[in-house]
């Protein structure tokens, strides 16, 4: 379903369902089956969070649980319930859409806390790997922005061909060079840390 809905609203974005007598009705039936869509998939997550919930034998591992489902379910069926149905029936529920969206805010707070409270995953990992890719990520796109403005102002702008194969390139460079930077500053953050663990134990 979400692929066809993509496909449809890419179609009337690039006027291909032209023929249709009423466009604006069919991007207004779109842009709702599409909210239909979002809410759904909340609600089967949040079904499968239960189901898992109920068939979860040990204790401890139904006590990690307890968190992630309640937080998931109660964040979930406002909104299914106060936005994507109404406006999958035509409604418009304008007083309605701050109790729909403020209870997902319950979706990372109960994430967080099971994760914080019963240790489900490594923080610090987790820290130093998204340092890394923003690091590595930052580099590339200074690189890629240098390189196209040395470019434009060398060629000037009578040589669009060479310019527009010059990003092309440049883009590709970028894409190589992703991988060894972001080696590059994973190696020195494990360095780093390594340096800081022995110190502390000194």
């Amino acid at each position: 379903p979400a692929a066809v809905l993509f496909l449809a609203q890419l179609a009337f974005v690039n006027h291909v369902l032209e023929f249709i007598p009423s466009p604006l009705a069919l991007r207004i039936m779109l842009d709702n089956l599409g909210d239909f869509h979002f809410g759904l998939c909340f609600v089967l997550s949040a079904a499968v969070l239960v189901q898992t919930y109920r068939t979860v034998k040990t204790p401890e591992l139904r006590q990690q649980m307890k968190w992630v489902t309640r937080g998931t379910a109660i964040a979930v069926l406002p909104y299914f319930v106060l936005q994507s149905v109404p406006r999958l029936s035509g409604l418009v529920p304008d007083t309605y859409v701050d109790f729909a969206i403020f209870p997902l805010v319950l979706l990372p707070i109960s994430f967080g806390y099971a994760i914080h409270r019963y240790r489900l995953m490594d923080v610090d990992i987790i820290f130093k790997r998204g340092v890394t890719y923003t690091l590595a990520t930052a580099c590339i796109i200074g690189l890629y922005a240098t390189f196209a403005v040395l470019v434009g102002e060398l060629l000037g702008s009578g040589f669009e061909t060479v310019s527009g194969v010059a990003r092309v390139v440049a883009t590709i460079v970028a894409a190589l060079l992703f991988a060894p930077i972001k080696d590059q500053f994973q190696a020195t953050g494990t360095t780093s840390g390594k340096r800081s663990s022995t110190l502390a134990a000194r």
